[in-house]
């Protein structure tokens, strides 16, 4: 028989102990397990509270983030489910990272997507100190070598893709709000 434990987590180092945990909890009872966690970078509904919002509103309103500068290893979440998928194919379970490989700032998506509908993202960005967390990490980026190789993993959707993709639904959604 086999179990899985999935944790979808707000910070990563809340989720180490409960996994381990849980897949000895499955080993204690015979099970063959396969473990993974994701973990949550956006809070609230992301089409609400962020760039469609300002799309609506105009230049009055803003998009107020912590740091343009940090960067971060961005994924497609279908992607990232695909390499669940993956995983519990396989005979024998086995830790795995998956991550695109490659940083982009919080610049970056700002950029792309005030970009995409043609506007100018300094007009709506600001950071905000209130934001800053001191002991945030300036670079994460995740190495999927092992993934890429054993369960033969790649990523589909690139970067500007992924956030176009999310601004042409945001779009989508704002259209069909206006239409009630």
């Amino acid at each position: 028989m086999c179990g899985i434990v999935g944790i979808i987590a707000k910070e990563k180092f809340s989720v180490r102990d409960d996994l381990i945990r849980s897949l000895q909890r499955l080993e204690y009872r015979g099970y063959d397990s396969c473990g993974f966690a994701t973990f949550e970078k956006r809070r609230g509904k992301r089409g609400q509270a962020t760039f469609s919002k300002g799309v609506k509103s105009g230049p009055a309103f803003s998009l107020r983030v912590r740091n343009l500068d940090a960067r971060r290893d961005w994924g497609y979440s279908a992607d990232y489910v695909k390499a669940m998928w993956l995983m519990l194919q396989q005979d024998t379970p086995e830790d795995y990272v998956i991550a695109i490989g490659e940083t982009h700032s919080v610049r970056d998506p700002c950029e792309i997507a005030f970009g995409h509908v043609g506007l100018d993202w300094n007009d709506y960005v600001v950071v905000d100190e209130k934001f800053y967390k001191p002991s945030e990490v300036f670079e994460l980026r995740g190495d999927a070598n092992k993934a890429k190789r054993k369960l033969r993993w790649e990523p589909t959707v690139s970067f500007e893709e992924m956030i176009k993709m999310m601004v042409d639904g945001d779009m989508r959604r704002l259209k069909g709000q206006e239409a009630m």
